[in-house]
């Protein structure tokens, strides 16, 4: 029978067989719990192989980005060479996966990749999808090409931003800081080691901030100056801060008292090299309900526990103090009946009895470089212990836990 009255002969409508896979049939929400799981030379190859996992592959390849120049010529590289920004790709398609972008600039003057870069991040700010960004330098921030300021103003001033970390960035304009603030970045901004140009901020109106927590890590006097200034948007949304290297007498910060931030703060971190006598002093903050204060300590406990757990003020809930046990010979770790006392009140009332106090200590390696084994770990937690439960003398002690994750990076970070 000739082809086409074969064809002519079937009913109106016929069905064509087409090929299906039974993986077409899986709920996309199933697909999307798989690509999590594989690693990235996996999800390169099942995006090619499946139209199915193309999707869900490309935005777990692209949803993290990092951008950073090379190093110094000066330093050897090891290993096989970064692709150049050049391939960089320009899909919208593509960059509308970037949940999350790191850009670190280790150099400055001379880069020959500098327009790529420039290109790089114009195409993310016109099609990127950016939520969280981490902005690291090690030099002037007018150091940078024109376009490469331009486009990453464009991503810092992006009202979808929700976390902005600046590492590094020196002499970053005061004025695009408060834009980034009052229009930018929503949840939370860890500033660490920045300078800025407070002289070119002049006669702005900036109104209220959107961020809600603020870390502020070395520099502090820089990012007080900074946020104190009368050109600065109001810090009443934080109810956040995060202070490293700070002083524990808060009364006279400028940053407290310039500012609306300690009348909406409910939780308070306060990281500290010591902790002397009178222990912590904070300013009014009527709605603080949780404050943490990490401090390193020697073999001998530090003072000023008891003063600041006297001086609490009655909206607080939680208080936790976080101690880092430095021990240099474990076997000297034996109190004197004097620091028993250190954790009690010094008055009659005590600590506020709604507030639940809890002792973190985690241990590490001594001054000397003394490496502690598992029994020498184990001999200090128990003293450690043992110290808190003397000084409390049978009223109720606090809670005492040892090595949490909130703790990971303490030293570092």
């Amino acid at each position: 029978m000739p082809i086409n009255t074969a064809c002519d002969s079937l009913p109106p409508f016929f069905p064509l067989a087409v090929m299906t896979s039974p993986l077409d049939k899986l709920p996309i929400e199933l697909v999307d719990a798989i690509v999590e799981f594989l690693p990235a030379k996996a999800l390169k190859s099942l995006a090619l192989a499946s139209a199915l996992f193309r999707h869900p592959c490309q935005r777990c390849l692209f949803c993290n980005v990092a951008i950073r120049r090379p190093l110094l010529d000066v330093i050897p590289q090891t290993g096989p060479q970064p692709p150049s920004l050049s391939d960089f790709p320009t899909s919208p398609r593509l960059l509308a996966n970037i949940a999350s972008l790191t850009v670190a600039f280790a150099r400055a003057h001379g880069w020959p990749d500098e327009p790529a870069f420039s290109t790089a991040l114009s195409a993310i700010a016109a099609h990127g999808n950016v939520r969280r960004l981490a902005v690291m330098g090690t030099g002037p921030w007018a150091w940078l090409a024109p376009d490469t300021r331009a486009a990453l103003l464009a991503i810092l001033n992006d009202v979808q931003l929700r976390t902005l970390k600046m590492h590094d960035v020196l002499a970053f304009p005061a004025a695009e800081m408060y834009h980034l603030l009052s229009r930018g970045v929503e949840k939370t901004l860890v500033l660490s080691g920045c300078t800025y140009r407070l002289h070119e901020a002049t006669g702005l109106d900036m109104g209220v901030a959107r961020v809600q927590s603020l870390v502020l890590r070395s520099n502090l006097d820089e990012a007080y100056a900074m946020l104190a200034s009368t050109e600065a948007p109001s810090l009443q949304n934080i109810t956040k801060l995060s202070l490293r290297h700070a002083d524990v007498d808060l009364r006279h910060n400028t940053l407290f008292n310039s500012t609306s931030i300690a009348h909406g703060l409910v939780e308070l971190t306060l990281i500290c090299y010591t902790l002397d006598a009178p222990g912590v002093v904070l300013p009014a903050a009527p709605r603080l309900q949780r404050l943490e204060v990490r401090t390193h300590m020697s073999w001998i406990l530090p003072y000023g526990v008891a003063p600041t757990l006297a001086a609490l003020p009655s909206s607080l809930q939680r208080c936790v103090f976080v101690f880092t046990l430095a021990i240099s010979n474990p076997h000297r770790f034996y109190p004197s009946a004097e620091q028993y006392a250190l954790f009690a009140a010094d008055d009659s009332r005590g600590p506020p009895s709604a507030v639940a106090v809890e002792l973190v200590a985690r241990v590490v390696n001594g001054h000397a470089g003394v490496e502690l084994d598992v029994a020498d770990e184990e001999m200090v937690w128990e003293e450690f212990q043992d110290v808190v439960r003397r000084g409390f003398e049978g009223s109720k002690a606090p809670v005492v836990r040892r090595t949490v994750a909130e703790l990971d990076g303490f030293e570092d970070d």
